[in-house]
């Protein structure tokens, strides 16, 4: 009898849209798979930008910024996409997506640092 009120009590709670609900399954009753893929290809992105820069050699701090703005840049692109996508439930990872974000766009400021002393230097 008590389990039937918990359960009563629990459709109740679900049906008027509390923010702690979990996302209803697929109507099939198969479990959506998270798509964590830009967050993933964000953080990947956004590491090897940041690592890229950071190089302590001239001749390798030159093709690093080259390498390392368009990374930055797609890495920026996917953490964001990744964080969105992961705010309407539709992935799970949504601290690497901001992870990812983060180091791309450190490595994006690094790069517009590097080529801002570059250019003073020439």
């Amino acid at each position: 009898m008590e389990h039937d009120a918990q359960d009563a009590d629990t459709r109740v709670f679900l049906q008027k849209g509390h923010p702690l609900t979990a996302p209803t399954p697929p109507p099939n009753g198969q479990a959506a798979q998270p798509r964590n893929g830009l967050g993933i290809a964000g953080f990947v992105l956004g590491l090897l930008a940041a690592l890229l820069v950071l190089l302590p050699s001239v001749g390798v701090i030159v093709s690093g910024v080259t390498i390392g703005v368009p990374l930055s840049i797609l890495g920026v692109l996917f953490g964001i996409l990744g964080i969105l996508r992961a705010r309407k439930g539709l992935a799970t990872n949504k601290g690497l997506a901001i992870a990812g974000t983060t180091l791309a766009a450190i490595g994006l400021v690094t790069c517009i640092v590097w080529i801002g002393a570059f250019s003073i230097a020439v």
